[in-house]
């Protein structure tokens, strides 16, 4: 009997004794198959990690504009709280996109990749601004998140059937 597709197939709610279990893989496949099917390499664990990291910094800097603007003396204390309102949104869906990579869902490599693809442009505004000591890092680290996403490993368990 199956059930709903899942990430590596669908669900399979007998399994070989007639005992019910909820095992995830390709219908027809053996035990090991399905192991490897749902396991979640280490490249996707660290490209959550990093866009975690990412999350993590712009929800902080999101409470941190909120209250520098009630506590400070912005220029427009409404500019300063709807900006830090602004990161903290925007750190919060990151947030769930990480969630999603550590879930092994198709649907977060796309705005991981997006996510990582704003670092690297910032990294060369960055540059621009001659600031290379800031710029390598946030350069490098974009980068580190685009690879990891697309090394073979990663695409295998995040790429969707589209037939």
């Amino acid at each position: 009997m199956t059930g709903r597709p899942a990430a590596g197939g669908t669900l399979r709610s007998v399994d070989k004794q007639g005992q019910g279990t909820l095992n995830a893989g390709k219908a027809g496949s053996g035990s090991e198959a399905e192991a490897s099917a749902t396991a979640r390499p280490g490249t996707v664990t660290g490209a959550a990690a990093l866009t975690g990291v990412i999350a993590a910094l712009l929800l902080g800097y999101g409470i941190y504009l909120v209250v520098a603007g009630f506590t400070g003396q912005p220029v427009l204390r409404g500019r300063a709280e709807l900006g830090g309102a602004l990161f903290a949104v925007f750190g919060l869906g990151v947030g769930w996109v990480a969630r999603g990579l550590l879930r092994i869902e198709p649907w977060a490599r796309t705005p991981a990749l997006l996510t990582h693809l704003l670092l690297v442009g910032s990294s060369y505004r960055i540059f621009q601004d001659g600031l290379y000591g800031e710029g390598v890092p946030v350069g490098l680290f974009g980068l580190a998140g685009i690879v990891l996403l697309f090394v073979p490993a990663s695409h295998r368990v995040l790429s969707r059937d589209v037939r």
